[in-house]
């Protein structure tokens, strides 16, 4: 799941700290980044160079560039998530909803299949969402300031700084005020104003895809035409089936089943059922193609064991907790020769 970051942190300070915000500038005593424009006096009387390091603006535009792909991806995440479930149909759900998820995961598959494109958003939603994305909210950055071990000490002018840490550009002597602040305050205030701003937007978002202007329907309509004709839709090793209720599935890697005393060459495949949007992880069931090549579901005296250890849910995403499970039981089925550890 996409996750946004607060650019001006640790890793930054680590790498030049000490800082001194200067209104447009960046200054550092980082040795060869610029040309000297002051001194940083510690409270001992050690003076070090200060040097320009960049323009402020450069260290916002970092900030944003680094956050522009995970905010689309939240914004997109949001966006057609409710979209999908509001439907109700499994069918867009399993097009709009899982298959992109599986997609932007980019997890390897033993099957050998490439994934088809799935384009749910039409150019106008996806001009938007990009759109939102390079437009978050830039982060607060206190000038003049000093920068140093993760705290911001804002800056003030003192005629007399004896004894104290201070700034010296030119014929100007600053020198810390107050308690300093944290980092990670602003890093979380930061947060939760860009959090607010992605919710906003991906709400209005959502709004204009809900009422069908937006939602490209071209894939839908193809996925229902392709079910129709086939009853069913494959994309990689990821299967739905048609039925009362809908199943979605991962097709097994060839081997020789024990369970039904035959080989197998990606023509069986273990499903769940998709009663509820968004689904859960339920029992699961065999599906073998038959002659016509319809896929239908297996009889199986002792039903589905692929074993323990099952994996772990995923946070905030049941679409893929819900693959990674039918991944997960797939490959063992597969390795194992059997359904069942009792066959």
């Amino acid at each position: 799941m996409a996750s946004l970051v607060y650019g001006l942190g640790h890793s930054l300070q680590r790498a030049v700290q000490p800082l001194v915000v200067m209104g447009d500038d960046v200054l550092s005593t980082t040795r060869g980044v610029g040309h000297v424009v002051g001194v940083l006096r510690t409270a001992s009387g050690v003076e070090h160079l200060l040097r320009r390091l960049c323009a402020t603006r450069v260290l916002v535009e970092h900030h944003l560039r680094v956050n522009r792909q995970p905010a689309r991806g939240l914004i997109e995440e949001r966006v057609r998530g409710p979209a999908a479930v509001r439907t109700g149909k499994p069918l867009a759900y399993f097009v709009l909803e899982l298959l992109p998820a599986v997609e932007r995961a980019d997890w390897p598959t033993w099957s050998g299949d490439d994934l088809q494109e799935v384009d749910w958003a039409g150019p106008e939603l996806a001009s938007a969402m990009d759109e939102s994305a390079a437009r978050l909210p830039p982060p607060e950055i206190p000038s003049p300031s000093l920068w140093v071990f993760g705290r911001v000490w804002r800056l003030v002018p003192c005629a007399v700084a004896a004894a104290r840490v201070s700034v010296v550009l030119g014929t100007r002597t600053l020198v810390p005020e107050g308690r300093p602040e944290a980092v990670s305050s602003l890093a979380q205030e930061w947060l939760r104003e860009a959090e607010r701003y992605v919710a906003e937007r991906a709400s209005a978002l959502a709004a204009r895809a809900a009422e069908g202007t937006e939602v490209t329907v071209t894939r839908l309509r193809e996925a229902e035409a392709r079910l129709a004709a086939d009853g069913f839709l494959q994309f990689r090793d990821l299967l739905f089936v048609e039925g009362q209720p809908a199943l979605v599935g991962c097709v097994l890697a060839p081997h020789y089943n024990e369970s039904l005393g035959r080989e197998t060459n990606r023509d069986v495949a273990v499903a769940v059922e998709l009663g509820t949007l968004p689904p859960g992880v339920g029992r699961l069931v065999a599906l073998e193609r038959c002659g016509s090549g319809r896929w239908e579901r297996a009889a199986l005296p002792r039903g589905i064991c692929p074993g323990r250890n099952q994996p772990k849910a995923i946070p905030d995403s049941p679409a893929l907790t819900l693959v990674n499970y039918l991944r997960w039981a797939a490959r063992n089925i597969a390795t194992s020769n059997r359904f069942q550890e009792f066959d």
